[in-house]
């Protein structure tokens, strides 16, 4: 069969080149459904296997939480066991019947993630049941899993790029916003079975659920019955969560060395400053000039600080997404003798971009990367439900999807100077050194 098919290409000749920019863009409409209990169900069918990815998300995140590894704990620890099924049981069950299910805490939801046949999804709907409304939480789990992160979380606080991480969202969030708040070991000493408990309570079994389904098959599960006859019981309120909006620190000019490991033979740069949200009119115009400067590997600073100067293995630059407070990020690690240097040249790379016009070659070469990646976002049912479950959690309109496809199409060189003279400043951002 290789052999055939290696008869059939003529290796001599380079494959068709298709310019990206000229591509067309569509995002697959979901199905909406509400369940007895007003949970919101979203459904898109397709794919070419008949598997089935389901994700339960609550407004369980850490947002609201002073400790983030209370609500962190309980998301994990959902699986700990119920008064009719131990924790080994339920594994157990799940695993039978080729169930995988995850579990994940973000800064406002967390979500029970689901993937299996979709002829064996009604399997796992009983004892997902039990699971978000008898979850007992044993203080042997809860001991157990808190000992673990604590030692973790201790030994990844040695490392500088850990620290550094931490460091640079303080200064450009502050100390106590919930975006800069890190999951401190001396923190597990204060999560306990009755807090555990209440946010279980509050925000699982009483809280608001959002449905997520994508695969093929679907049309012969009767899904929406399905969903209704265990799910749509469950005494969910579907109120919407209130969030703290807390108020971003004013703009200064921090520039810092921290030697947190004076033996240590190269340092953690971070370079950072908060964005425009968004729905602001530069937002994705930034997010081109972040691809172009530093987000992928033919970037600005991979070819000179990388490639050019050989200061690092690795350089890049990225945008926190947070949905109300994005920043503007720059990483690397290099020696210490480079760490002047290095800083010196991201100051050149930005500078450049003030001064002189991207030519037309480069930035055709970032808009195919951009739609090279839209392409894979949109690649398969389980994405595309990913991006619908994105634009709905953050009341983002579909509208927007297009506007970012034409804005991309649209962009020169003169916008990507506009942005940078007005984003990419170096004397605007927090400047971080762990050693």
């Amino acid at each position: 069969m290789l052999n055939q098919f290696n008869a059939q290409v003529n290796r001599s000749e380079a494959p068709q080149y298709t310019d990206l920019t000229k591509f067309n863009f569509d995002l697959k409409p979901y199905i909406h459904f509400k369940l007895q209990n007003n949970c919101n169900l979203y459904i898109i069918e397709g794919g070419s296997q008949e598997i089935l990815d389901a994700k339960f998300v609550f407004d369980a995140g850490t947002f609201n939480f002073s400790n983030i590894n209370i609500p962190k704990t309980t998301n994990t620890l959902l699986l700990s066991g119920t008064n009719q099924w131990s924790s080994k049981q339920i594994h157990e069950q799940f695993e039978q019947e080729g169930i995988f299910i995850n579990l994940t805490c973000g800064k406002k939801t967390a979500t029970i993630h689901i993937q299996c046949l979709s002829k064996n999804f009604a399997k796992a709907l009983p004892l997902l049941t039990d699971i978000l409304s008898d979850c007992v939480f044993p203080e042997d789990e809860i001991k157990t899993f808190t000992t673990i992160q604590k030692h973790q979380i201790i030994e990844q606080l040695k490392r500088s790029d850990v620290q550094a991480d931490k460091i640079i969202k303080e200064y450009i969030y502050g100390t106590d916003h919930p975006y800069s708040r890190f999951a401190m070991p001396e923190l597990f000493d204060n999560v306990n079975q009755v807090d555990i408990m209440d946010c279980y309570q509050q925000f699982y079994c009483f809280g608001k659920c959002n449905i997520f389904i994508s695969g093929k098959g679907l049309e012969h599960l009767e899904l929406v019955d399905l969903l209704d006859n265990h799910i749509g019981k469950l005494p969910f309120t579907n109120q919407d969560v209130q969030y703290i909006k807390p108020v971003l620190k004013e703009l200064s000019t921090v520039k810092e060395t921290i030697y947190h490991n004076p033996k240590a033979v190269q340092g953690s740069i971070r370079l950072g400053r908060p964005i425009v949200n968004m729905f602001h009119e530069d937002f994705f115009k930034l997010r081109i000039l972040n691809i172009l400067f530093g987000g992928y590997f033919g970037s600005r600073l991979i070819r000179s600080i990388r490639e050019t100067k050989g200061y690092t293995y690795s350089i890049y630059s990225q945008i926190l997404f947070n949905i109300d407070y994005p920043s503007f990020i720059i990483n690397t690690e290099v020696s210490k003798p480079n760490i002047m240097p290095c800083l010196n040249e991201i100051k050149r790379q930005m500078d450049i971009l003030h001064t002189e016009l991207v030519s037309d070659d480069e930035l055709k070469l970032v808009k195919n990367f951009i739609f090279g990646t839209f392409l894979n976002e949109l690649d398969g049912i389980i994405n595309l439900a990913t991006i619908w479950q994105t634009y709905i959690l953050n009341s983002i309109p579909v509208e927007y999807f297009y506007r970012s496809i034409h804005t991309v199409k649209t962009i020169t060189p003169e916008d990507i100077q506009k942005v940078a003279q007005k984003y990419l400043n170096y004397q605007e951002f927090y400047e971080l050194t762990v050693i």
